[in-house]
C-alpha cells in the first residue's frame, strides 16, 4: 500500500515548490507514497490516527457513520488537499472515514516523523504545517458561511411561520367580528 517517495515526486507539489534540494532530501525520508484503488478505505471513523495524508491525485469521499446505521458522504477532496489532520493534531481517533472515489495517490506522513521534523525545524514540515493551518482556516471560514446561511434561512422560516400565524389570527378575528355583526343585525331586525 505504501512506498518511499522520490525527490522528483515531491518537487511537483505546489506546497513544496520553495524547498531547497536539502529540504527535499529531508522530506523524502519522512514521506511515503500511498496508492489506492476505487473503493479502498484509507481509514475508518474511530480508528487511531497516527498519520496525515496529502492528496496528490484522485478523489476521496469523506463519510460519517450515521447513528442507527449507514453512512453519509459529507465531502469530497481532491489534489492538494489534506486528510487525517484532525487526528494528527488532536491525538484523537479519526472523526470521519475516507474512501477512494477512484484511483488515488497520497503522501503519508506519520505523526512521529512529522513531530520530529517540526522539532528539528525542518523547512518541509514547517511549510506543511502552514499549509494545514491555511486549509483549516478556509474550512472554518466555509463553515462560518454555512452557519450564517442556516441562521438566515431559519429566521426567514420563523418569520414566515409568524406571518402565517398572524394571518390565521386575523382571519379568525375577522370571522368572529363578522359573526357578531350578523348577530347584531339579526337582533336589530327582530327588535324592529
Amino acid at each position: 500500500m505504501s512506498e518511499l517517495i522520490s525527490a522528483q515526486e515531491l518537487e511537483r507539489a505546489a506546497i513544496f515548490k520553495q524547498l531547497t534540494a536539502e529540504d527535499v532530501k529531508q522530506a523524502t525520508k519522512d514521506i511515503q507514497l500511498v496508492k489506492l484503488k476505487s473503493g479502498d478505505e484509507l481509514f475508518h471513523q474511530g480508528d487511531a490516527g497516527d498519520s496525515i495524508f496529502f492528496v496528490v491525485s484522485g478523489q476521496l469521499d469523506v463519510t460519517l457513520d450515521v447513528p442507527g446505521g449507514g453512512t453519509c458522504v459529507v465531502g469530497r477532496v481532491g489534489p492538494n488537499s489534506v486528510v487525517g489532520e484532525m487526528s494528527l493534531l488532536l491525538e484523537q481517533p479519526r472523526t470521519a472515514s475516507v474512501v477512494a472515489a477512484g484511483d488515488a495517490e497520497l503522501w503519508k506522513v506519520s505523526r512521529d516523523n512529522f513531530l520530529e521534523s517540526i522539532s528539528w525545524n525542518e523547512r518541509w514540515a514547517n511549510q506543511f504545517l502552514f499549509f494545514m493551518a491555511q486549509l483549516l482556516a478556509r474550512r472554518l471560514a466555509g463553515m462560518n458561511d454555512e452557519i450564517v446561511d442556516m441562521v438566515a434561512q431559519q429566521q426567514r422560516e420563523e418569520a414566515s411561520v409568524q406571518w402565517r400565524q398572524i394571518e390565521a389570527l386575523r382571519k379568525h378575528l375577522y370571522s368572529v367580528l363578522e359573526a357578531q355583526d350578523f348577530r347584531g343585525l339579526d337582533e336589530n331586525d327582530t327588535a324592529a
